[in-house]
């Protein structure tokens, strides 16, 4: 049976389609080939590859121009004949003698009741979709250029009497945009294609959420969700669809499209490969596609001309960048000296506190209201949540509550206010959430308006933020067929709103809380929506080591880490899984030390899932009770440290574009052929390498070139190369490169949020010094988000440091050496008077100068207290 193995948010999708379109799919993962077998037996009459596309085509003598992405700009779009050559600096990024490969997919008839989504095309999907009578895709015949055409346009002729004009145009620093538009023929126009050759050797990376590895090669993704009965949720989990490629050349390619479309990439071994995008617009296609060409110095720097377009990022509050903790059901309130696990909200807030566990959020899952979405408190759950809110925020805790989009049946007054006020959608199609319910009509301003007053109940209350949920109801159709329409009160339907409504739900919420103070966490995503939500997860991903597909699993530790890579290449600069996962929980000790590990480098560290794992019940972990929570503290301390590093780079996003997880491959290209999506940059700074892997214990580290110390043991690695590395339980894998000093914030607090309980250590009502590590024998320095800066000089015999004062954090810092050696300094001077060492690590916050040795971890640690302007230099022994 199929039904049991599905998943509870999102079931319904596949028992509706099984209902109505048989009981078979394919994956993400279809070969490209076999896109192309199906166009072969829908007679195309021309390959799209461009090589042959230029067979017979006719070209006029217009002569060369070049092309600034704008105005000084060193991105260049050279046309010379149907030539192409875009570069950075003189420097080659794509050139191609013939245009780019561009085909119409042509019909009989262009139908509105059909569903004109082009994923469904795949020859290899045992899907019964009988192509439209007459699909043909033609690729053009000639090309000639438009005499004194600005913006520079060709005129395709394509067979059957087709024809399209296609249009480059500089559109901003290091982006132009590339419009093909049917200009004779289009009423029967029903599908677009356009690509762009991929040079030899490249890899892609993008596309949105991918679960099995970060590059897109020899890959066929939707751009939408759809059914997909290999797994076992039943849909190909394409929460996260974008369509957008990042070359490892340094070029990209984003297609802006609402309409269905389909992603393929060729396989690395085949000699003429592009990157496509397929649309299927349907009747719209007469308006035409546009896509963007991106180019840029290095591969990060390719996400800021794509924000530039699209919207930059909605960052989370820094307090949000803390540890946050929950359960998948809580018995409701609770008290703080309830006994027992899973006692209540106020029981779980004062074990955290009295555990000293660094956690800076807390949300409530459902259910915790009177139904789904009504916008309170279930009086028999929570009977004083005035309260309970002002206990939270009291000690430190930001608070969210999860949410739909839905007034479901057991709603009450919001469900009948929204059907008497019509606040539905005009049409609606087939329901694919487990609460049978619609979603409001976000188009309909009025529903709008109501939907985030309703909001404003609680943040009124002292709610900071929210879980989105759900969400996913407006899918393009069925394969091949629109039986079962949309209509909104915009007159929009879902061949459009299945990317719209994502949008609409996550700026309702948004808009109701102040940037910077709150938090939207979403499930889903969509090109531009990262403007709207500061953080996603990625659903219900397995709870132990499990890999996408194996045995229909979605996957569970290394599906978690390939997501957040691929979502950062993306766009959507932060993410959090659940530590710990979701199905097939609960996880056994091994695998929840695994996860966190994992999550406690990243911007955003969630905890929790299905089975309510928290670090601190100790019959959930026997025998490993103990050593789990003590290595949940010191990987949840180190994630919250890390907000000082975390904190800086998101600022910087703004200036360059450059996502704080960061694909081996996109970082260093020249590694990418080898990146399996397990090894991964924070930052410039930081080499992350989690074990993915039951029973591991060690584990392959591919290191880039330059030399990284470890975080832990101070060994030193000189890459490029690839080398086996220790890695028992408790140990995540973690070099800081030479040269680079991280920020991280002082250690020992509870919280970033501000708090007033008194014991509560928050950063946000004393912040205290920065305190940066470093690697001895590198020089190196950094300026972090209030302006503060830190340096470190060493000249083989004398390490010289300097901090300045920033705005906001305590002036001065405390400089940690990693690797330093096994013996402590000769001396220590502050402007020439020599300083003494302090009895422990403890001391150093509040010392107004000294230092302290520890030469038992990390190759040997020597801290220094740099007073701000001061001249402090370290004598080695």
């Amino acid at each position: 049976m199929v039904a049991p193995m599905l998943s509870r948010r999102l079931a319904p999708i596949a028992l509706a389609l099984l209902l109505t379109a048989g009981p078979a799919a394919c994956g993400d993962d279809a070969a490209p080939g076999a896109a192309d077998a199906a166009r072969d037996d829908v007679a195309d009459t021309a390959d799209s590859a461009p090589a042959d596309a230029a067979d017979g085509r006719d070209t006029d003598d217009v002569g060369a121009i070049a092309l600034p992405s704008a105005p000084g700009s060193d991105v260049v779009l050279t046309i010379d004949g149907t030539a192409l050559a875009l570069t950075v600096a003189g420097d080659a990024r794509i050139a191609t003698d013939d245009l780019l490969p561009v085909a119409l997919g042509t019909v009989d008839a262009v139908d509105d009741g059909v569903n004109y989504d082009p994923w469904w095309l795949d020859a290899a999907s045992p899907f019964p979709v009988d192509p439209p009578a007459g699909l043909t895709f033609r690729a053009p015949t000639a090309a000639t250029r438009v005499a004194g055409a600005d913006p520079p346009a060709f005129d395709l002729a394509f067979d059957g009497g087709f024809a399209a004009r296609l249009t480059f145009a500089p559109a901003g620093e290091g982006r132009f945009a590339v419009d093909l538009v049917p200009t004779a023929g289009a009423e029967r126009v029903a599908w677009l294609r356009l690509g762009v050759p991929v040079p030899a050797g490249e890899r892609l990376y993008g596309g949105g959420n991918q679960h099995d590895r970060p590059t897109l090669d020899g890959k066929r993704l939707a751009m939408q969700l759809e059914l997909d009965l290999d797994l076992e949720t039943a849909y190909n989990e394409r929460h996260v669809p974008v369509p957008l490629a990042l070359s490892t050349g340094g070029w990209g390619v984003f297609a802006a499209t609402d309409y269905p479309a389909v992603l393929e990439v060729g396989a690395p071994d085949v000699a003429s490969r592009a990157a496509t995008f397929t649309v299927g617009a349907g009747s719209a296609s007469a308006d035409g596609l546009r896509v963007y060409l991106l180019a840029a110095p290095h591969p990060l720097d390719l996400l800021l001309p794509y924000y530039e377009l699209t919207g930059f990022p909605r960052v989370p509050g820094r307090a949000d960048f803390g540890p946050w903790i929950w359960r998948d059901e809580t018995p409701g309130q609770g008290a703080a000296d309830a006994p027992g696990d899973n006692a209540g909200v106020l029981a779980d807030l004062a074990h955290i506190r009295a555990l000293h566990l660094p956690t800076s959020g807390y949300w409530i899952d459902r259910p915790y209201a009177s139904g789904v979405n009504t916008f309170d408190f279930d009086p028999a759950r929570y009977a004083d949540p005035d309260a309970m809110l002002a206990t939270a925020l009291a000690a430190g805790f930001r608070v969210a509550l999860w949410q739909t989009p839905y007034a479901a049946t057991d709603a009450g007054d919001v469900r009948a206010e929204v059907e008497a006020e019509g606040y539905l959608p005009v049409t609606s199609g087939l329901s694919l959430n487990t609460f049978g319910a619609t979603p409001v009509d976000l188009t309909n301003p009025d529903a709008r308006a109501y939907w985030g007053g309703l909001i404003r109940r609680y943040t009124d209350q002292g709610v900071t933020g929210f879980k989105l949920d759900f969400a996913e109801d407006v899918v393009p159709g069925l394969p091949g067929d629109r039986s079962t329409p949309w209509r909104f009160a915009d007159g929009s339907d879902e061949r459009t709103m299945h990317r719209g409504y994502q949008l609409l739900y996550h700026q309702v919420y948004s808009e109701q809380i102040p940037a910077g103070g709150s938090f939207v966490l979403a499930r889903t995503g969509r090109w531009g929506d990262q403007g709207n939500v500061d953080c996603l997860w990625p659903g219900d991903l397995d709870a132990d080591f499990a890999r996408h597909r194996d045995g229909g699993r979605v996957g569970g530790i290394p599906a978690a880490l390939v997501y957040g890579l691929s979502v950062s290449a993306s766009g959507y600069p932060f993410y959090a899984p659940d530590t710990g996962g979701y199905r097939n929980g609960p996880p056994s000790a091994e695998a929840f030390s695994r996860w966190f590990e994992m999550t406690s480098v990243a911007a955003v560290m969630q905890v929790g899932g299905d089975d309510n794992q928290v670090p601190w019940e100790a019959s959930r972990w026997g025998d490993d009770a103990a050593r789990v929570l003590s290595d949940y503290r010191r990987y949840a301390e180190l994630h919250q440290r890390l907000v000082g590093y975390a904190w800086t780079l998101a600022k910087a996003l703004f200036a360059d574009g450059r996502p704080l997880t960061r694909p081996l491959g996109l970082a260093y290209p020249e590694l990418a052929a080898g990146d399996v999506g397990d090894v991964y940059l924070f930052g410039d700074s930081l080499l992350v390498a989690p074990v993915v892997e039951a029973g591991a214990t060690s584990r392959e580290v591919t290191f880039p070139p330059g030399r990284w110390v470890g975080w832990w043991d101070g060994d030193v690695h000189v890459g490029p190369t690839t080398e086996a590395v220790a890695a028992p339980v408790g140990t995540l894998p973690l070099y800081l490169r030479a040269g680079d000093v991280v920020p991280l914030l002082r250690p020992g607090m509870d919280t970033l949020a501000p708090a007033t309980d008194a014991g509560v250590e928050s950063f946000a009502n004393r912040p205290g010094r920065l305190w940066p590590r470093a690697v001895a024998g590198a020089a190196g320095a950094v300026t972090i988000w209030d302006g503060a800066s830190v340096s470190v000089a060493d000249d083989g015999g004398v390490i010289v440091l300097g901090a300045t004062t920033g705005a906001e954090l305590a002036p001065g810092a405390v400089v940690e050496l990693i690797a330093f050696g096994a013996s402590p300094p000769a001396a220590v001077t502050v402007d020439g008077g020599a300083v003494s060492a302090l009895a422990g690590e403890e001391d150093l916050e509040d010392a107004a100068a000294g230092w302290y040795f520890d030469p038992s971890t990390a190759g040997g640690r020597l801290f220094v207290v740099v007073p701000a302007g001061a001249d402090v230099r370290v004598r080695r022994p």
